[in-house]
């Protein structure tokens, strides 16, 4: 565990941590804690951005790939966009708050509408604090997304008070958000995120492991046949809401990503940052080495929740908290346990682990047909 240093809660000139988020919260007075204006997410969403996105996961879930499979099972009959790629689509581009591999021409960052989440980050980075990590995230997902919608986005942000972690001082960020889709204004989704954003100037220069493991680059790879889905060929079966009990538990999920998967995965939820793909920034950042996001780990979690109900089984809610790190070369395994179930859906604990202990809790619900397929 990092500790900040005594000279962490003052600035040079003796302006403490709490002082300059005050400041930050003055200046955007206006703007927190209420709902911004709708932003559009880019453009329509694509089937080859939804295919890179299952791919960094090996989630084969055919509701999702085949409109053969759709037409006869889906009950809109179309192929759906995996919800557990919200964020994924949705996200805003990062500001300036580390290097960033992603670009835009200036005019057309110029024309979008201001995005406040960014500006608040662009303050806090003003102020010192210029290092963020996600710590949590919740969505409920209320209609299905298609290939071909277009999404917005309005949010509401909040900033704590100043808290201390393992990282040191700073604040949580939180960002509720709604999500629209543009065609016919019909909400998707709701979520709440929340960024820890503290000082990269107050952690060691070269920062000891939070655990005793080698260090060393991992050394290239050859190309591989994943053992990874369990259902990815041939018929797949559906369970029915009949067919579960409360206490029983989802068959576990293992892997062991490699460095190749990692920046999978930075491709495959555009998410191309130093933090997820460099090992030196991540560990001058205070973390164990560069680490799979947010974003994968709600691929994942997504993908191991409908490995278990079958194809038909909807993803309705997801809310996950990350205690530690998932790293290239880790031990992963997912699992979860059936917490409560209605006449038409199961409430689930989730876990991911790794050689060191628990990385991630969180809950899911998941909708399942009455009668099996």
């Amino acid at each position: 565990m990092i500790s900040p240093s005594a000279s962490s809660t003052t600035r040079p000139g003796g302006e403490s941590v709490a002082a300059r988020v005050d400041s930050v919260r003055t200046f955007w007075a206006d703007s927190l804690e209420q709902w911004g204006p709708h932003l559009r997410s880019g453009g329509a969403i694509s089937e080859n951005s939804v295919w890179d996105f299952l791919a960094c996961v090996e989630d084969a879930n055919p509701a999702y790939w085949s409109h053969e499979w759709a037409r006869e099972h889906a009950p809109t009959g179309r192929v759906t966009v995996p919800p557990q790629m919200l964020l994924t689509h949705s996200r805003f581009p990062p500001g300036p708050i580390g290097t960033c591999a992603e670009w835009e021409p200036s005019y057309v960052v110029n024309s979008a509408p201001p995005d406040p989440l960014r500006g608040v980050l662009d303050s806090l980075c003003e102020t010192g604090l210029d290092v963020y990590t996600n710590a949590a995230r919740q969505e409920t997902y209320l209609a299905p997304v298609h290939p071909g919608d277009v999404l917005a986005t309005s949010a509401r942000i909040e900033i704590s008070p100043v808290k201390t972690t393992w990282l040191g001082q700073g604040v949580f960020v939180n960002t509720n958000a709604r999500y629209r889709r543009e065609s016919d204004h019909t909400v998707v989704a709701e979520s709440t995120n929340s960024l820890f954003v503290y000082s990269s100037s107050h952690l060691p220069h070269a920062t000891p492991s939070r655990h005793e493991e080698r260090r060393e680059p991992l050394a290239p790879e050859p190309p591989r046949v994943s053992p990874g889905g369990r259902q990815t060929s041939a018929h797949f079966e559906s369970l029915a809401i009949t067919g579960i009990s409360v206490g029983q538990a989802l068959p576990p999920l293992r892997l062991t990503p490699t460095f190749r998967d990692l920046i999978r995965a930075a491709q495959g939820t555009r998410h191309p940052v130093p933090m997820h793909t460099e090992s030196a920034y991540a560990q001058a950042a205070g973390n164990r080495d560069a680490y799979f996001s947010t974003l994968w780990q709600a691929g994942i979690l997504g993908r191991f929740v409908t490995d278990w109900s079958g194809p038909l089984g909807e993803l309705t809610y997801l809310a996950f908290s990350m205690i530690d790190n998932i790293c290239a070369g880790d031990e992963v395994t997912v699992s979860g346990t059936i917490t409560n179930i209605t006449s038409e859906s199961a409430s689930l604990d989730l876990r991911i682990t790794n050689q060191f202990g628990v990385t991630t809790t969180g809950t899911a619900r998941a909708r399942l047909p009455e009668h099996p397929e």
